[in-house]
């Protein structure tokens, strides 16, 4: 008797690499293999832990992140092209993120004296910079905390 077939089984990374976190929930990310049957090709691909219900979501279907069993495009043939597409996404959908906050930020910082800046594309990130010369102050906890910027020191 044979033993059943498991689709998906979890791999360790290469030495070198690394993932980022899931670019929607922030949850760790995990590598991952998966195949149909025994004897047909593996793909491999980089997917969210956070599998667990929040909110409003009910049921044993599409639990967890949105990135817990991602679509198509994530399934590559080797674990380089699976990491690579994994921490591409990321970084991609961070900035739109980060554009996108930045933009609807806009009011506060009119309110607040502080320069209104439009966001154009969503590759323009908003400066990281907090010295005394930026108007918004510093976003930074642990510069808020120690009472100046701890990036400008």
């Amino acid at each position: 008797m044979s033993q059943p077939h498991d689709d998906y089984k979890r791999l360790e990374l290469q030495p070198g690499q690394k993932l980022y976190p899931c670019p929607v929930c922030a949850a760790d990310a995990e590598l991952w293999q998966y195949s149909e049957a025994e004897t047909t090709p593996t793909k491999k691909l980089v997917m969210c832990s956070r599998g667990e219900a929040f909110g409003p979501q009910n049921g044993l279907v599409n639990e967890g992140c949105l990135l817990y069993m991602p679509p198509g495009e994530f399934y590559k043939t080797s674990i380089r092209d699976a990491v690579k597409y994994w921490n591409d996404y990321a970084v991609a959908l961070g900035k739109i993120q980060r554009a996108g906050r930045w933009a609807r930020s806009k009011v506060l910082r009119a309110d607040n004296g502080g320069p209104v800046q439009r966001v154009q594309e969503a590759n323009e990130v908003p400066p990281v910079s907090c010295s005394d010369k930026d108007p918004r102050g510093c976003w930074n906890v642990r510069c808020q905390m120690a009472g100046a910027c701890i990036r400008d020191a």
